[in-house]
């Protein structure tokens, strides 16, 4: 069907010899009311944004004057030492023992009068944040930090330390990434409507995911000062431009390498995510060599100032790439791990191999990472051949998750049931695997990294349906 612009004809394919006379008036009513959905769905996307956000961030919106919300643990603490110490001295905060920790000590001590339901409310946190600042830290701690989410957080913090500017940095983080989400659904459907509408799903599904699986949510994640905000921005960003040219070259690789200065273990992310791409390669007979090995070459390089900041800090050629992984490991190959706490295993794993080796009860980060290290290559056999069983585990309670169990469900109806072309989305599902893969082997299943899976099943959706009406 085409239409004459100058003279209001529609021209049907069934007989484009008897065109029929349509109104200007006619054609720009269906423009006005197509215009008109568009801004009632996208107020409708600000309501629901908005009101669910309140709904899950009442407490932090209440108290936004409160020092420190510590939702986060030591994460916060880290972060926000690191972010002050770019903004204040231009280098990195080695010791909280310092003026303007002692002045939010202060404040805490008097918020009990200032806002006494505040306090009473995050009363447990407060007396943590009191307690870990209390005591100077290590300088090594921060080689389990990469500095790429602290100079980004940086530029939030004002002259007066206002912590509450600072968790802002993470709304508007989510925000920009929604905002990315629906630039990447409209490139693929081509319809401005079907993309808004699909965006309000997500919305509706991550808040009710807050519920039951909250680390994945991205309202969980709003005011607290931890790397899944920035993190998922960049993710949203690399699929974005899977979209639209649907392989790996430079772009994605500097993306890649953003993440990973925000968030290190990305780096195994990365890993599979260039293995799926070799192994189809090798399916189709396509060469891959040259371009494979420099990516991987460029990665390393643009990454050598996280690696040199770590073993300055580390003295440890293997903690290059960040502490916390190898914390994590023992604990996530261990078969207890089906059973008990993995916070608690891990603990109790460390305590069990330094009484059996006579090492000292206490250790830093550093010496944690170290001991942990060799405590799961000790047990490297038993190690290995827990992997089946804890993958298959991990992977049956992943599939808690409202978005993971949706992404499966439309792979399995895109590949068995639509037949469509797999080129189209081959390297957004690669990216998928390569998030879940490393989740399942590496980590707890429950781990914040399931957060970066938590969109690329609508993307998946939105190519169904724009292949699927193609192919009609």
């Amino acid at each position: 069907m085409a239409i004459d612009k100058y003279k209001g004809l529609v021209i049907t394919s069934s007989n484009p010899l008897k065109p029929k006379r349509v109104s200007n008036q006619l054609i720009y009513k269906t423009v006005l009311r197509k215009r008109i959905t568009i801004i009632f769905l996208t107020f409708l996307t600000l309501v629901i944004f908005f009101s669910f956000t309140a709904i899950k961030n009442n407490s932090y919106l209440e108290c936004r004057d409160l020092p420190i919300v510590n939702k986060g643990n030591s994460d916060q603490l880290d972060y926000f030492g690191m972010s002050m110490g770019f903004k204040i001295y231009n280098q990195w905060v080695r010791s909280f023992d310092n003026l303007y920790f002692e002045e939010w000590i202060n404040d805490l001590d008097s918020y009990s009068i200032k806002n006494k339901i505040c306090f009473d409310a995050f009363k447990n946190n407060i007396i943590y944040v009191q307690e870990r600042f209390q005591n100077t830290f290590e300088e090594s701690r921060f080689g389990l930090r990469p500095w790429g989410y602290p100079m980004f957080l940086s530029f939030f913090l004002d002259e007066n330390l206002n912590y509450f500017k600072l968790r802002i940095s993470s709304f508007l983080t989510i925000v920009l990434f929604l905002f990315i989400l629906l630039l990447t659904l409209i490139k693929i459907t081509d319809n401005k409507i079907l993309s808004i509408g699909l965006l309000n799903v997500y919305l509706v599904i991550s808040f009710l995911e807050s519920f039951y699986f909250e680390r994945i949510s991205i309202f969980s994640y709003q005011f607290i000062i931890v790397t899944e905000p920035l993190s998922i921005l960049i993710m949203s960003l690399i699929v974005l431009l899977f979209v639209r040219k649907n392989n790996i070259g430079f772009s994605i690789l500097m993306l890649f390498v953003a993440s990973y200065f925000i968030k290190q273990m990305n780096l195994f992310i990365f890993i599979f995510l260039i293995g799926f791409s070799i192994f189809y390669s090798l399916l189709k007979k396509e060469k891959f060599l040259l371009k494979t090995v420099l990516l991987v070459f460029g990665f390393v390089m643009l990454s050598l100032p996280i690696f040199q900041y770590n073993l300055s800090l580390t003295n440890n050629y293997s903690l290059m790439t960040g502490v916390g992984g190898w914390r994590d490991m023992p604990a996530s190959f261990s078969l207890e791990y089906k059973t008990k706490d993995f916070y608690q295993l891990r603990s109790e794993l460390l305590a069990n191999y330094k009484e059996t080796n006579g090492l000292d009860a206490k250790s830093d980060y550093i010496e944690t990472a170290v001991l942990s290290r060799e405590l799961f290559f000790s047990e490297l056999k038993n190690n290995l051949s827990n992997v089946p069983s804890l993958f298959v585990f991990k992977l049956s309670s992943i599939f808690f998750s409202f978005s993971v169990l949706l992404t499966f469900a439309m792979l399995v109806l895109y590949i068995f049931y639509f037949h469509l072309p797999f080129e189209k989305i081959s390297n957004i599902i690669f990216l998928y695997f390569a998030n879940l893969i490393f989740i399942c082997i590496t980590t707890p299943a429950d781990g914040r990294h399931v957060f970066q899976l938590s969109f690329i099943y609508l993307i998946i959706f939105a190519y169904i349906i724009k292949l699927k009406s193609l192919k009609n």
